[in-house]
């Protein structure tokens, strides 16, 4: 019989890619670039180009999406192999909403398209998640592996 890993043992891949990141900030600028770039470059485009919401379920989709990943990206950009501190995550947040806000006004004033505080919503709680998620992965790495900690008290000598 074949013997198969048990995954929860190990890190898993997303854990790896946040880790590789986090050691090569650069390639998490980058992403973060092209991200905020293929954003302003959607919103360009004029409402007849895009369907005009014809799929209202993929536009909800895109937004939260898009906005998670840039908010998750920006993150692991700005702290790295830093410890995470609060001012960090409201200033990303803080960012991103900016940049959100900044999309929506922007699409105002690009043909057939409109201002819309369902997208900015949507977006805001692709941001929200994101940093949720950000948050709870470094709090459980900074915390160590629980069954490593319980060891370690029993083996410590009581007084």
């Amino acid at each position: 019989m074949k013997k198969y890993n048990n995954p929860f043992k190990k890190r898993n891949n997303f854990d790896n890619m946040i880790k590789y990141l986090e050691n090569r900030r650069f390639l998490a600028i980058v992403l973060v670039i092209l991200i905020a770039g293929e954003i302003f470059w959607f919103s360009s485009l004029s409402g007849k180009s895009t369907g005009n919401g014809v799929i209202p379920l993929t536009s909800i989709l895109y937004h939260f999406a898009i906005f998670f990943e840039l908010n998750f990206f920006l993150l692991i950009a700005l702290v790295g192999k830093n410890k995470l501190k609060k001012k960090t995550i409201f200033f990303v947040l803080f960012l991103t909403t900016i940049y959100a806000i900044l999309d929506e006004v922007h699409q105002f004033y690009i043909p057939f398209r409109s201002c819309s505080l369902s997208d900015f919503l949507t977006d805001f709680s692709g941001i929200t998640l994101s940093s949720l998620v950000y948050l709870m992965i470094k709090t459980k790495h900074s915390r160590g592996d629980p069954k490593k900690i319980k060891n370690q008290k029993r083996e410590q000598p009581s007084p």
